[in-house]
């Protein structure tokens, strides 16, 4: 008969002893990271995508060799156990790799992502990537219900203005009658109204400047 455990609240354990082939312990061996070169990449990448600046200049520490990687973060979900801000950021940094394949996955983000963080991320990144191709996926964003996808294709879309123009984006949402032009007016307003204001105070403070000499 095997041996009977009894626990705290008096319940008898009467089943055998397992058997284990080999014997219960095994010898371990210390595995280097050199033998697995993709999760020493993998970590490589994790260690740039989890800065909280992800300034322009560090796309040099992500090759274009590891677009494929950065992919497969950015589709990456929960079920990752990975912390949101690898996959945040890894689309973003998609944006510096404009590609066909990598504005497929954008877009496809953009339209499709199983939340409005995930919209958001890939919204600001098309406009960080200065394509014009997308600016009607951005557009049509801006009235969208959600707060953070609203702003964040407000924000794509400066982006936008700023790299190619106001006059290309005013002509796209002027042949497609199904975008807010008045919107777009709206933050054109807005930005000449903030550079107005900057140069004002640019010019007021030439003026300080030169009082005081």
């Amino acid at each position: 008969m095997s041996n009977k455990l009894r626990s705290e609240g008096g319940f008898v354990l009467n089943e055998p002893q397992p058997k284990i082939k080999n014997g219960s312990t095994r010898k371990s061996a210390r595995v280097t990271a050199k033998q697995f070169p993709v999760r020493a990449k993998r970590e490589k990448i994790n260690r740039v995508l989890i800065m909280h600046d992800l300034h322009p200049d560090l796309t040099e520490r992500i090759p274009e060799k590891d677009i494929g990687l950065l992919k497969q973060i950015a589709f990456e979900g929960s079920i990752s156990n990975n912390i949101p801000a690898f996959r945040y950021n890894a689309i973003l940094k998609l944006a510096s790799f404009p590609t066909a394949d990598v504005l497929n996955t954008l877009h496809h983000l953009a339209n499709y992502g199983e939340d409005h963080f995930i919209r958001s991320k890939a919204l600001l990144a098309l406009g960080i990537s200065g394509i014009e191709l997308s600016i009607p996926v951005i557009a049509r964003s801006i009235d969208s219900d959600n707060i953070l996808i609203s702003n964040a294709a407000q924000k794509a879309l400066i982006r936008l203005i700023n790299s190619l123009g106001v006059e290309r984006v005013r002509q796209h949402f002027k042949l497609d009658g199904s975008l807010n032009y008045q919107a777009l007016e709206r933050i054109i307003e807005r930005l000449n109204a903030k550079k107005i204001k900057t140069q004002t105070q640019t010019i007021s403070e030439d003026v300080s400047t030169l009082k005081g000499v």
